[in-house]
């Protein structure tokens, strides 16, 4: 789902509303679909583990690695600043999107102490967040999938309870715990920006379901129980959106589980290690485009505005 560098002339001014063309100096620097995808996968990585370190809030960090990629599906990997200054900036308008609070368990973010952290300009990031902004169409809405998540786990609970159903100790912590951690894999692969968030949860929750089938603590529900449980509750659409699931058959029920079983092969790729020869190479192309890029822009005359 990352699409790779065309290698056509592209106008600055059409990404940036700016007033200059650069040309692509040499076709040969093209970035192929397997360097596109290990650079976006090591930067969210980055932007975690940033995240992580200055322990700020997970909203910020879900906020970030979604806008980043976002903004890469509009934009090339060659065009505007390098893509790891990128990571600062994503990280900066996410903090402003969610209003980071600043508490003693989450700090929020002051550009000035993380850019000198890192070594890079606070300027060049503030000049950045207009172009991030507008490489993400202005769409700075993120839906996260934990929301819907906690809220099934919560509907599950109370299921459960009303039943009188028993469980062993620790059955749904580690059931959460699981959850938390596969539902982490998204970052590293397109699946949330190719899936709803509802339905990326429900099929992190039945696959970590799955995965406790054969432990020393088994899930507290089965794939069929969430299912019919959340139809019950009237809590999931169908694939196309349109409308919510009231059987646990029909081609919309079909269709739900065939996307679940897509979500959870693209959750499957989030754990295969990162191409680091793919970054490398991606990474040196960059570098050389970027030093002929700048020995080659171009300075138009601005269009004259329609009367």
């Amino acid at each position: 789902n990352v699409e790779a560098d065309t290698g056509t002339h592209l106008r600055a001014s059409e990404q940036t509303g700016s007033d200059e063309s650069i040309a692509d100096p040499t076709s040969s620097l093209t970035l192929s679909s397997e360097e596109c995808c290990a650079l976006l996968t090591v930067n969210v990585q980055k932007i975690v583990d940033i995240c992580t370190e200055e322990r700020y809030c997970s909203r910020v960090l879900w906020t970030a690695s979604i806008l980043y990629r976002r903004f890469y599906l509009y934009s090339p990997l060659k065009y505007y600043e390098h893509p790891r200054l990128m990571i600062l900036t994503a990280i900066f308008v996410a903090a402003k999107v969610e209003e980071a609070p600043l508490t003693l368990q989450n700090r929020g973010i002051r550009i000035e102490a993380l850019c000198r952290k890192v070594s890079v300009d606070m300027n060049r990031v503030l000049r950045s967040e207009i172009n991030f902004i507008r490489g993400v169409r202005c769409n700075l809405v993120v839906f996260h999938p934990i929301i819907p998540m906690d809220e099934f786990i919560k509907e599950l609970k109370i299921s459960s309870a009303s039943k009188g159903q028993t469980h062993q100790p620790g059955q749904w912590e580690a059931l959460c715990k699981l959850a938390e951690q596969k539902l982490q894999l998204c970052l590293y692969t397109d699946c949330c920006v190719c899936h709803s968030p509802n339905h990326i949860a429900l099929a992190v929750l039945i696959a970590s379901s799955l995965d406790m089938v054969d432990t020393a603590v088994p899930a507290p529900v089965t794939k069929d129980i969430i299912l019919r449980t959340l139809i019950d509750k009237k809590l999931l659409f169908d694939a196309a959106g349109t409308g919510f699931i009231l059987e646990t058959s029909g081609s919309a029920f079909n269709g739900l589980v065939q996307e679940i079983d897509d979500i959870c092969i693209i959750l499957e790729s989030g754990k295969t290690p990162i191409n680091m020869k793919a970054v490398e190479s991606g990474n040196a192309k960059l570098k050389v485009f970027r030093n002929k890029r700048g020995s080659q822009r171009v300075v138009v005359s601005p269009k004259r505005p329609k009367i």
